[in-house]
């Protein structure tokens, strides 16, 4: 039972030439891979002089891209996501450059190409990572057969709803243990009263890239019906925690109800050494109570994250990581945090921004769609004081939707800024999420009390922004044709990014044309 973390794999890091694709599977120990076909010479050093033969290996069986065997494959296409099949202990990008033969690793940067110190061999050490990444409930147990190659007959077991006399398996699963990483993990009673409490297990020597721990309980015959929760903690050896929880039921089956979310603002960019902060809103779209409740953020990140509810003014109330029921038609508002780990990248490291998926789940929902610009999160950070711009866009409806009503029509919508950064130049520019909307935009900077372009519409417009200067904007939408109403896919994106074209501020809008 592998943790299930998956991130795309593609040649956006590779030098712009064409591969031939191949894909091959041990035959001791199947595994999802990638390759150039041994044999293809011309298309191997097409690559470099000095390399022969890249490869992916331990790909997620059944993601690996549609190209034919033998077919080429581009700088930046997608070719698969990361994953564990065969001999593999947890996902990992595991990348390598072979000879001609698949019989000898290659350093790339030796020889004639590059120096005797070279950036393979001698490049920053990826710290561990130790943290936990899942919390489970099960029911019976979960059947893993082996380990290594033996993925066959693995039975997860995954149970949210027990009744009295039924045994309840809470399962950890963790990354880069070390012996001295023990969490605790505890079942709960619908009052909060502990039912079990018990240690993980952990490596007696060196680490597991890799491992889950469960401890199991039968419920007696009296146990109280309603939500109980499951709680896994963790202190690790450089001071950082970590809890998650989840709720399951006991007696009751609770119905389905359904949830939404956002995020605000979508956007910061912080110095490495600050918290990125942005608030949260879940919606219970039904009339029953979501029993539950958790945000998690599914990308990987050299970042801490936790979430924690906060009151109508916006005071954290509770515990970071703790659960939340939200009654129906109710909603709960939460604060997110991102802390940046400086030792995962050198001093002089700049993050490009990132967008971040989050996962919205409760117990008796389905998760939430993750809706870029509207519940997903971008971050950048550096190790200087950098611009962070908060953006927020305001449409004549006044719903998130810029409506172009008549056929080849247009529309406008305003967006205003604060600077709560370090002062630098930025360039603010409207971006279609899909460059082939039928679709001109331009955009200015306005006159905060009539709205008025203080300098002719452009694609992009460049200003200097001092601390804590504030700003508005007027984008301007053309359709030259329609353009159904898809507020997931089909969007205007107002970025503000710094002369190195990195993102330091942004905020969206639908748009839709006749």
């Amino acid at each position: 039972m592998r943790p299930t973390t998956s991130v795309k794999s593609s040649l956006a890091s590779m030098p712009r030439v064409s591969r031939t694709l191949g894909r091959s599977d041990s035959r001791t120990c199947p595994h999802e891979v990638w390759r150039p076909i041994p044999g293809h010479r011309s298309s191997a050093r097409s690559i470099s002089r000095c390399v022969n033969g890249p490869a992916h290996l331990h790909m997620k069986s059944g993601t690996l891209t549609p190209v034919p065997l033998g077919g080429r494959v581009v700088t930046g296409q997608y070719l698969g996501l990361v994953g564990s099949s065969g001999r593999s202990t947890a996902p990992h990008l595991h990348f390598q450059l072979l000879n001609e033969t698949q019989t000898v690793v290659l350093d790339p940067f030796a020889g004639v190409c590059g120096g005797s110190a070279t950036l393979w061999k001698h490049q920053w050490k990826a710290n561990p990572d130790t943290r936990l990444i899942e919390l489970s409930t099960h029911n019976p147990a979960p059947v893993v057969p082996g380990d290594g190659c033996n993925t066959t007959g693995q039975v997860p077991n995954f149970a949210d709803v027990f009744n009295p006399g039924d045994a309840v398996h809470a399962l950890v699963a963790m990354r880069d243990q070390t012996p001295a990483d023990v969490a605790t993990i505890e079942i709960l009673r619908p009052d909060g009263t502990v039912f079990l409490s018990g240690p993980s297990g952990a490596p007696t020597s060196g680490q597991f890239n890799g491992s889950y721990w469960y401890r199991f309980a039968t419920l007696p015959p009296s146990a109280p019906s309603g939500v109980w929760k499951a709680r896994a903690t963790l202190s690790t050896a450089d001071g950082r925690s970590f809890k998650l929880e989840k709720a399951f039921f006991v007696g009751i089956s609770p119905a389905p109800t359904a949830i939404v979310s956002s995020v605000l603002p979508s956007s910061r960019s912080v110095q490495a050494a600050s918290t990125a902060t942005a608030f949260s809103t879940i919606i219970n779209a039904g009339a029953g109570t979501a029993y539950g409740c958790w945000i998690a953020a599914e990308t990987p990140l050299a970042a801490d994250f936790s979430y924690q509810r906060v009151d109508p003014t916006n005071t954290p109330i509770g515990a970071p990581n703790q659960i939340v029921d939200i009654p129906g038609n109710g909603s709960q508002a939460f604060v997110l945090s991102f802390k940046p780990q400086q030792q995962f990248e050198p001093p002089t490291r700049v993050a490009e921004a990132a967008t971040v998926t989050l996962r919205y789940k409760c117990a008796n929902t389905d998760a939430v769609t993750p809706l870029e610009g509207v519940n997903t999160f971008v971050i950048s950070f550096a190790p200087d004081p950098v611009p962070d711009v908060i953006a927020i866009s305001l449409t004549p409806s006044n719903d998130g939707v810029a409506r172009i009503t008549a056929p080849h029509g247009s529309t406008a919508f305003a967006t205003a800024t604060s600077s709560i950064g370090a002062a630098g130049t930025i360039t603010a520019r409207a971006v279609a999420s899909d460059p082939t909307m039928p679709l001109a935009l331009s955009i200015c900077r306005s006159d905060p009390s009539t709205g008025v372009c203080l300098a002719p519409a452009a694609p992009s417009t460049q200003s200097f922004f001092g601390v804590n200067e504030t700003a508005t904007w007027s984008v301007f939408l053309t359709a030259t044709g329609s353009i159904p109403l898809d507020p997931a896919n089909r969007r205007v994106r107002i970025e503000f990014v710094d002369p190195t074209n990195i993102v330091r501020g942004s905020t969206s809008v639908a748009v839709t044309a006749p």
